[in-house]
Formats: structure tokens, C-alpha cells, sequence
């Protein structure tokens, strides 16, 4: 079993929000070890980190962040008009 898997199977199993120290005293890992896997499973939306300063987990699905502001179809600025700027 990967050491997300132990994260994220701890998270879920108990019954609070677990802060970065709980989770790396439960899987025997450093503070520096967690805070990896939980940024890579913050990025693949299967938890959620909730505070700034104590960084309390939870393993929720998060839906996709949304890319930003897309141009409208069809609007261009004048320089990149097909065949260059006139």
C-alpha cells in the first residue's frame, strides 16, 4: 500500500479533521514527507485542506478547478489576424 493510500485512509477514518502531525505520526512519516503527498492529493482533488496555518485536512472529492477566463470564440486582437498586422 502507497503512502497515499495510508494518508488518505487515515483521513477518512477518523472521526475529525487530522492535522499534518496526526496524519505523519499515524503513517511514521516526517511533517515535510506528508505535506508532499497531501499537496499531490490536494491537486488531484481527494482532499480538502481547510486553515492556513494548522493546514486541517479533509478527504472529500473536490470538483475541478475551473481554467479562467477563455477569449470569446472568434475575437482576436488586431496583430494576430491571419497574415500578420497591416
Amino acid at each position: 500500500m502507497g503512502v497515499r493510500n495510508e494518508i488518505l485512509d487515515y483521513i477518512r477514518a477518523v472521526p475529525h479533521s487530522p492535522t499534518v502531525r496526526e496524519i505523519g505520526a499515524h503513517v511514521d512519516r516526517s511533517v515535510s514527507t506528508v505535506f508532499y503527498h497531501l499537496d499531490a492529493l490536494e491537486k488531484e482533488g481527494l482532499v480538502v485542506r481547510y486553515g492556513v496555518e494548522r493546514r486541517i485536512y479533509s478527504a472529500e472529492r473536490v470538483p475541478p478547478k475551473s481554467p479562467g477566463r477563455l477569449p470569446l470564440v472568434g475575437s482576436r486582437s488586431p496583430d494576430t489576424r491571419p497574415g500578420g498586422p497591416q
